[in-house]
């Protein structure tokens, strides 16, 4: 158990986290919609950079330890990723949401989106009860920016020198740092920035603690007792997490209480029980490969994440195409 002080620091950094989080939007499912409808990837490359932030701090925090701070095992790839990614993220655009933007909505108030959690935990447990001896077996390693890391942080430096040249420029167009920070709106590069920073630490401190992991880890020790449950810690880190977007959902005013449909309750329950299964086949849902797998170079995590963003725009391109085939005369 952490001394009380390093506790209330990481409650605090996890706050910081979801705060920039919901100030910049940060969404898997906005981000295909911007890439197919705006022909940028403003999001996506959110996504990257905080996970190049997240790896460029915890690699020069394993240096400063060695021997204290280490990483947890990986997974090695198999085809899982491609399917587990994919499933996740037909789950998520049914959702209108992934992982990270299913808690911002529901910090903006919208309540049908708790649905999504419930049904997460259930696909988790359903994949874990009757589907593990469908897909190969997960082999684990460990991380291999440990092999490369004076390379790796020679590389992440000279990224880090040039975001500060870009971030610099954006304050002082802003009208000064406070102003910057004030902002309604956040550009997702300065939330990467944030949320990848914070990360860093968080992860040094406490080894994985994405929300759909934690839920993953919980729906494992109630199907095989003997299996850990999640710490204590963590279901904290978690809700501090939630607190930061509820803290910038308020200050922003766009907290509005919604309690919605009885069909949209049903959307987001089963669009939650395909993001478990895809998150239980991966494995890890988006948030846990952009804070946990991305950031260590696990080799399962880049085909999971294409795989989820492919999954995002087939299952929004046959939405579109039904639409349109309902409007037709």
């Amino acid at each position: 158990m952490l001394p009380t002080a390093a506790l209330f620091a990481s409650l605090a950094l996890a706050a910081l986290l979801g705060f920039a989080a919901h100030r910049a939007g940060l969404c898997s499912v906005r981000a295909v919609v911007e890439l197919i409808d705006e022909r940028r990837a403003t999001t996506l490359l959110a996504f990257v950079e905080a996970a190049l932030w997240s790896l460029g701090l915890t690699l020069a925090l394993w240096l400063a330890w060695p021997g204290r701070v280490r990483p947890d095992a990986l997974y090695g790839f198999t085809p899982g990723a491609w399917l587990g990614g994919a499933l996740f993220g037909v789950g998520a655009a049914l959702n209108r949401g992934c992982a990270f933007s299913t808690l911002v909505q529901l910090a903006e108030g919208r309540f049908a989106y708790a649905a999504a959690l419930p049904g997460l935990a259930l696909g988790l447990l359903l994949w874990q009860i009757h589907g593990m001896a469908l897909t190969p077996p997960m082999t684990m390693r460990t991380s291999p920016a440990l092999d490369h890391a004076p390379a790796l942080l020679a590389v992440l430096g000279a990224f880090a020198a040039w975001s500060a040249v870009r971030h610099a420029r954006a304050c002082r167009a802003a009208g000064g740092l406070r102003r910057w920070l004030a902002a309604s709106a956040w550009a997702p590069a300065l939330a990467a920035l944030v949320v990848g920073l914070t990360n860093g630490v968080l992860y040094t401190l406490h080894g994985g603690w994405a929300y759909t992991s934690a839920i993953r880890q919980a729906v494992e020790h109630l199907a095989a007792p003997t299996a850990p449950s999640p710490s204590a810690t963590v279901t904290l880190l978690a809700l501090a997490l939630f607190a930061g977007m509820v803290a910038s959902s308020r200050l922003r005013g766009s907290l509005r209480l919604q309690p919605g449909t009885p069909d949209a309750w049903l959307r987001h329950f089963g669009a939650g029980l395909l993001m478990g299964i895809g998150a239980a086949i991966a494995p890890g849902g988006n948030d846990d490969l952009v804070l946990r797998t991305l950031p260590l170079l696990s080799p399962h995590a880049p085909a999971a994440f294409i795989a989820m963003l492919a999954g995002i725009a087939m299952a929004l391109g046959l939405e579109r195409a039904l639409e349109r085939t309902a409007r037709a005369p």
